[in-house]
């Protein structure tokens, strides 16, 4: 049953959201103090968990834009997978606070932020007008 597959995806979906970004609800959004200080002691050359399940978060959120991905995903896995990546943005590619400098370099405009933020506009733009949901909500 697909169904039962895209209920996982919608689970792994959030729980690595909750992993990679603090809510930030009525607060700054930050990264984890446990993933920064993981970071921190990281040496030079190592593998980055954090980098590895942020490049998986926004592969997935980025399947909308093949059709052929798009027609098996539901509705429901691209909202929440679309509400994990902006939750992701607020806290790794636009920081309010300060992000470990391994970080910064990676997800600035010298890294690969610009490239990840034309993926997420795409993706929106692909989004709102495959589902546009009640037209008048939109501003």
């Amino acid at each position: 049953d697909p169904s039962l597959v895209l209920e996982e995806l919608c689970w792994l979906l959030r729980c690595a959201a909750h992993t990679l970004a603090d809510a930030g609800e009525g607060e700054t959004p930050m990264v984890p103090i446990q993933l920064v200080e993981m970071v921190e002691k990281q040496g030079e050359g190592q593998p980055c968990p954090i980098h590895d399940l942020s490049t998986a978060l926004i592969t997935v959120t980025s399947t909308c834009l093949d059709p052929a991905a798009r027609a098996v995903l539901s509705p429901r896995v691209l909202e929440i997978a679309i509400a994990c990546a902006a939750r992701w943005c607020k806290t790794y590619l636009m920081p309010e606070e300060k992000v470990p400098a391994s970080l910064a370099v990676r997800y600035s405009v010298a890294g690969s932020g610009m490239q990840i933020l034309d993926t997420l506009v795409k993706v929106s733009r692909e989004l709102l007008s495959s589902w546009p949901g009640e037209a008048e909500l939109h501003l």
